[in-house]
Order: structure tokens, then sequence, then C-alpha cells
């Protein structure tokens, strides 16, 4: 058993000549022009309202709008304005309520995203927090005459409609006291008819 090999031993012209090195330089530039313009489309896509998809997998398809909403979103002839202003109530005793709200707000604005793919381009929504955003909120207040959090304001043209978290899902306020806690649940999503 030989160890050494000799130069008549070697392949002659293999893959490692000039020819060679070129072709795999090509099909390396190749494949990340591909890869990158992929990656291009892709996020071009997803930025686009109008080329979007979103899938429903929840339980009980909470997300999914019915034809007709559908129909109504797809055929706005002016554009919407959706506004949020949204967080949990700050609880002194915890019985999950807080958690409870959170959970509607994330299921009302994954809602209002459907909302934004189905009309084409003509719903927007802007998300505000009571507390990070203030200035905004204080504006908005006044501008719109509401109260409190908790709200979806929309706007078109010169109407505009406040739907509060309460009428867009039920939610158990739980109990407090005599020593028993009884936790807050959330009881039901009411999906688009609000």
């Amino acid at each position: 058993m030989a160890l050494n090999k000799t130069s008549d031993d070697m392949p002659k012209g293999g893959g490692f000549g000039a020819w060679g090195r070129i072709f795999g330089a090509a099909e390396g530039l190749g494949t990340s022009i591909i890869v990158l313009l992929l990656v291009g489309a892709l996020v071009y896509a997803s930025s686009r309202p109008t080329v979007r998809i979103r899938v429903d997998l929840t339980e009980g398809a909470h997300y999914t709008l019915t034809d007709q909403t559908k129909k109504l979103l797809g055929g706005l002839d002016r554009p919407v304005q959706i506004t949020t202003v949204m967080r949990p109530e700050q609880q002194v005793i915890p019985n999950g309520l807080a958690e409870q709200q959170s959970k509607a707000i994330e299921y009302v604005r994954n809602l209002l995203e459907e909302y934004v793919v189905a009309a084409d381009g003509e719903v927007s929504v802007k998300n505000y927090d009571p507390f990070l955003d203030r200035s905004t909120v204080e504006v908005l207040q006044r501008e719109e005459h509401f109260t409190r959090s908790n709200v979806v304001m929309l706007r078109s043209g010169t109407r505009t409609d406040q739907v509060f978290l309460e009428e867009l899902v039920t939610i158990s306020p739980g109990r407090v006291g005599a020593g028993e806690i009884i936790p807050a649940e959330l009881l039901a999503f009411h999906g688009e008819g609000p």
C-alpha cells in the first residue's frame, strides 16, 4: 500500500482548473442572486396589503372574516383610518383580568389586520398605548371626545365611530373578596359584528 502518489496517478484537468474555478464562481454567484431575488420578492409581498395573505389557524377561526365583510371591505370607495387606544387595566389584587384583557387586545389587533388585508389598502390601522403614547392620546381624546382607553375609533371622511373592547369580547372580570379570588376569564370573541 503506497501512501505517496506520483504525478502519473493524479487526474488530469480536474475540477480545479481555470475553467472549473470560473464555473464554480458563476454557479455560486447565480445561486446568491436567485436567493436575493426571492428574499426581495417575499419582503415586497409582505409589505403590500394587496398581496398579503393571512391564514387563520386558531381554533374556532376567530380571525376569519365572513364573505359579506370581505365584500364590503373590498368595495370601499374611500379610505378608512382605524385607531386603537388600548392597554390592560392595572390591578391592585391580581386575579388575571389584565392577562385576559391583553389576550382580548391582541385578538382585536389581529382582527383589524385581517381588515387591512381584505380592504386592498383602503384600511389603515394605528395602535396607541395610553401610557407610552400619552401626548398623542391626549390630542385624540380632545379631537374624538372619548374619555377612556380600550377603544377602537374608525374614521372615513367626516364620519367617525367608536367601538369599545367590551363590545368586541366578553370578559368575566372575576371577583376578589371574602378571602377568595375568582379569576377573570375571556368568555367570547364577537368577531366583526360590532
